[in-house]
């Protein structure tokens, strides 16, 4: 359903209400040769639910209103006899209830198939992506990093001794340590790069043609300000950080994921609270 929604919603909004006017145009006519015997009444939902899927319920409310019109059209025009001259318009005014209702029922189903998919992709404690829609999202950023040959910037950062927060301070303190690291990685990167949680404790950024000097400055102030906010807090954590700066990026997810957590374990080798920042294909960088 998701696959067809998308598929509907790419196709250009005039382009989808023309094809279906066309559509209860060629309904009416049928219903005009085949007389009042022959009904097409269920067929007028296909054209009012394509357009409600590629463009919404407004649009779909211009097609239900052209579909009971058209219907209306045809009925006077057919020949057909009525007990009193009210009831053809009395038919019509039923009809475009009826196609309304089909409108809004299928809006609404498709807004919380929309919000459902939404919530699929988003950790509930922290609000920021899950490991599912990071993937998703990187995917996308590795083809297009690839296609303009732009640098990419991989980072993983965990928290050093975050069971300890939960084990002496409690629960609800942990969960909002990691609501605000989170917030504050959001708050550090731009519009265009991702953070996820993607473990208990762990998060997942990518940043989107970030070059060597770039990336190692943001780490740096994110570093110490993260730093200063486990300070503040006298929560018991410090941060360890492993990033790779791919010049030439990956050909895959899991190998871009596994060079920056390689990094991080190398981080928490080395005594934790540190960033280990590397380029690939490695070349000197600047100190």
């Amino acid at each position: 359903m998701l696959k067809l929604i998308d598929k509907l919603r790419a196709i250009p909004k005039w382009v989808a209400v023309l094809v279906s006017l066309i559509l209860v145009g060629v309904l009416g006519i049928a219903d005009y040769v085949t007389g009042p015997e022959v009904s097409f009444s269920i067929f007028y939902l296909a054209p009012i639910s394509l357009v409600t899927l590629a463009c919404g319920w407004p649009f779909g409310l211009v097609v239900c209103g052209a579909s009971a019109l058209t219907w209306l059209c045809a009925d006077l025009t057919a020949g057909h006899d009525y007990s009193h001259a009210v009831t053809p318009y009395w038919n019509a005014a039923v009809r475009l209830g009826y196609f309304a209702l089909h409108t809004s029922l299928l809006s609404g189903l498709v807004g919380l198939i929309q919000r459902g998919k939404g919530l699929a992709r988003m950790d509930p404690l922290t609000q920021i992506a899950n490991w599912q829609h990071f993937e998703e999202y990187a995917c996308r950023e590795l083809q297009r990093s690839r296609r303009a040959e732009r640098p990419l910037t991989m980072v993983y950062i965990d928290l050093d001794d975050f069971k300890a927060v939960n084990d002496t301070l409690g629960r609800e303190v942990g969960d909002r340590l990691l609501q605000t690291v989170a917030d504050m990685i959001e708050a550090a990167i731009r519009a265009s790069d991702m953070v996820a949680r993607v473990g208990g404790d762990e998060f997942a950024v990518i940043l989107s043609e970030a070059d060597y000097p770039g990336a190692e400055s943001l780490l740096l102030r994110l570093h110490e300000s993260l730093l200063d906010e486990m300070k503040r807090h006298e929560w018991p954590v410090t941060i360890s950080i492993g990033a790779m700066t791919f010049r030439d990026v990956p050909p895959s997810v899991d190998e871009l994921v596994k060079r920056a957590d390689e990094l991080m374990y190398e981080a928490k080798r080395d005594g934790k609270n540190c960033i280990k920042h590397k380029e690939w294909p490695s070349t000197s960088v600047p100190p």
